[in-house]
């Protein structure tokens, strides 16, 4: 999609592209194909897009299936999706929208809601997803334990799916011209490696672990105390036998932090 034609689009339909909503619109037809083809879509898959804009992925999944639903947050662009491809689309806010029932998701997402959209997307389920992602967020969400990039959404995303970068996408791909580059990102989504027996408190635990991942676990689960609902004199002397006490998160493995909360879980519960 050239650039003139997403401006005349755009002025025909009254949008000026909003920095707040991180509305940039990908041009590239080749980088939008190479998208719909990652997500191996199949016979009888149920696909969404969110935020579909314009239509530069949309008319590539259609091509593969009209068993599409998208959601669309700008009711001006829900409109033109509408009446462009006469396809199904919800004038909604995808952070308000059930997004359970899919079996593929493609999606350019807003950069400001990264983090937030993609804990709805691994939380409602899917087998495949295809998200566009600014590169900084990116790297965090596919980086390893030890890794300087190693975060908190990387162990929530671990729970529920494995991933990949699959493609780099230079800011020049995009009008207007955001500040960063991006990447797309391939998430599989699987059943969790471990089962906790509180998974609140198990996210409770990674939240608390990364919010202090410079202090050893011992230490920063004490400076939380009022958190985990208990007194730094009622817990130091329960942390003995604390698996990996001294370690600091970014070096800990999913697995690791699935023991700590475990543990965590009885010296508090039983």
């Amino acid at each position: 999609m050239e650039i003139n034609e997403i401006k005349s689009k755009l002025g025909r339909l009254g949008i000026k592209p909003s920095k707040r909503f991180s509305q940039n619109f990908l041009i590239s037809e080749n980088i939008a194909r190479r998208q719909v083809e990652a997500a191996g879509i199949q016979d009888g898959d149920r696909v969404l897009e969110i935020g579909p804009g314009l239509g530069v992925l949309s008319k590539h999944i259609l091509d593969k299936t009209k068993n599409v639903q998208f959601i669309e947050k700008d009711p001006h662009l829900a409109g033109f999706i509408r009446e462009e491809y006469s396809a199904d689309v919800i004038s909604g806010d995808a952070m308000e929208e059930d997004l359970s029932g899919f079996d593929v998701v493609i999606a350019n997402l807003p950069y400001h809601i990264s983090s937030e959209i993609t804990v709805r997307l691994l939380e409602a389920g899917f087998r495949t997803a295809i998200l566009m992602f600014q590169k900084e967020f990116a790297v965090h969400l596919t980086a390893s334990p030890g890794s300087r990039d190693y975060s908190r959404i990387t162990v929530f995303r671990e729970f529920y799916s494995d991933a990949e970068i699959i493609m780099e996408v230079p800011k020049s791909n995009y009008y207007p011209v955001p500040k960063v580059d991006s990447c797309i990102v391939k998430l599989e989504g699987h059943e969790p490696p471990f089962q906790p027996r509180d998974i609140d408190q198990f996210f409770k635990i990674v939240r608390i672990l990364f919010s202090h991942k410079k202090r050893t676990v011992r230490n920063a689960l004490v400076s939380e105390t009022g958190v985990l609902g208990t007194t730094k004199e009622e817990l130091k002397p329960l942390l003995t036998d604390l698996p990996f006490a001294d370690e600091r998160a970014f070096n800990l493995p999913p697995e690791k932090i699935y023991e700590i909360s475990e543990y965590v879980y009885k010296i508090l519960k039983e």
